[in-house]
């Protein structure tokens, strides 16, 4: 891309969803910005604004009325920012006032924890909290420099920037991140990909009591169960199965333990879906313009490895802003993608083969080192020496087990 008439370099990404700019392609954009770099983001779609039981941990109510604040907007019904504190209480982002407010599990406002004080609209739209430490981080691209451009439709790319609306945008670098459907991938003729998994994802929230503060995995002969603890009273239970048919009911239902617990609750969301694809691209950039996240390509749910991939690759891309060197992100999206391909592509080898399943199962829970030096391909430089011996362990421990 050509440097603008102003004299400053931009980045333009695209994305796709109102929260972007603090996930995957905000990373990218403010490490740019820290950088030196102009960075301007349209987003394709609007804001999002779902409902307020999908907003608020269950059963975390509020009302419309309660708002605090003195500068308009309801934070508690329309909450941008929502995270469950450790000892259970709630934080929720108050962007109209640059502030995060505190309240309890019933709703109750209990005071301001903090302000940002941010300039040129520095509001915390996305907030996280560490449960180690307490440590409170706080998402606001805008306080970094990156210009925001919502309910902007991206109407197409070219050698010197991007049309955004009625405007053309000058920019150095295009950036899609744009989702595994992507449209700048299309338009840069990136889209040529190899598919070689597609399955169908089916996921509920209950509320009730989380019995063990793990992630447990269920296996049955064609599809997986997945049950995650999301909250003191919430857990979230997901399902993949190679066939849209399958139903998430019927596979609990193949779970007696399960259902059993489960029974004990109620659901506290609606059923939602989604497909998972294995997609690898022959490349990730052309020229001025490159890809990130599920733009860029995809590995299986089954690895829970989508959103670490994408951060990784948004960390690489910026190192590649600051030398103007997109081969070099190039290769190290490859680096990246190498160790969560290869735990896939395992872990699908068991999809359909019932007695391999129990029998890895039970090498792995007699041998815990084992298990951790196969978990070591989610390293961001996993060693491949260490995971092809850790795997002909396996292997000869299935043989002889």
């Amino acid at each position: 891309m050509t440097v603008s008439k102003t004299g400053r370099r931009y980045l333009a990404l695209v994305g796709v969803a109102a929260g972007i700019i603090s996930g995957v392609g905000g990373t990218a954009a403010v490490q740019a910005s820290h950088g030196g770099q102009q960075t301007l983001v349209a987003h394709q779609a609007g804001t999002i604004a779902p409902g307020l039981n999908y907003t608020i941990p269950t059963p975390f109510q509020l009302f419309k009325s309660s708002n605090p604040a003195a500068n308009g907007g309801h934070p508690a019904s329309y909450a941008w920012g929502v995270t469950t504190l450790p000892d259970g209480t709630v934080a929720v982002s108050d962007i109209f006032n640059n502030r995060v407010l505190h309240y309890d599990e019933s709703g109750n406002l209990l005071g301001v924890l903090f302000t940002t004080n941010g300039k040129n609209g520095a509001n915390p739209y996305g907030i996280a909290v560490d449960p180690n430490d307490w440590t409170m981080y706080v998402g606001s691209a805008q306080c970094c420099g990156v210009r925001l451009l919502w309910n902007t439709c991206v109407a197409g790319i070219s050698a010197k920037g991007v049309q955004a609306g009625k405007n053309f945008v000058s920019a150095k670098w295009v950036v899609g991140a744009d989702g595994a459907t992507s449209r700048t991938r299309r338009w840069a003729r990136l889209d040529r990909q190899q598919v070689s998994t597609q399955r169908f994802g089916r996921r509920q929230h209950f509320e009730i009591a989380p019995w063990s503060d793990c992630m447990e995995v269920y296996w049955a002969k064609n599809f997986q169960v997945y049950v995650t603890p999301i909250g003191r009273r919430e857990i979230c239970v997901a399902m993949l199965s190679r066939s849209p048919q399958r139903d998430i009911g019927g596979a609990i239902a193949q779970f007696p333990a399960l259902g059993a617990r489960l029974a004990m609750g109620r659901p506290s969301t609606p059923l939602r879906g989604a497909v998972t694809f294995t997609t690898r691209l022959s490349r990730v950039h052309r020229d001025r313009v490159t890809l990130v996240g599920d733009a860029s390509g995809s590995v299986d749910a089954i690895t829970g490895d989508g959103l670490r991939l994408a951060f990784l690759q948004a960390l690489a891309l910026a190192d590649a802003f600051e030398t103007d060197d997109l081969a070099a992100y190039e290769s190290k999206h490859r680096e990246i993608a190498r160790g969560p391909r290869l735990t896939a592509r395992l872990l699908l080898s068991l999809d359909g083969h019932p007695f391999l399943q129990r029998r890895t199962i039970g090498v792995l829970s007699q041998n815990p080192a084992l298990f951790s030096r196969l978990m070591a391909a989610h390293e961001p430089k996993p060693a491949v020496s260490s995971l092809l011996g850790a795997g002909l362990h396996l292997g000869w421990r299935l043989l002889t087990a």
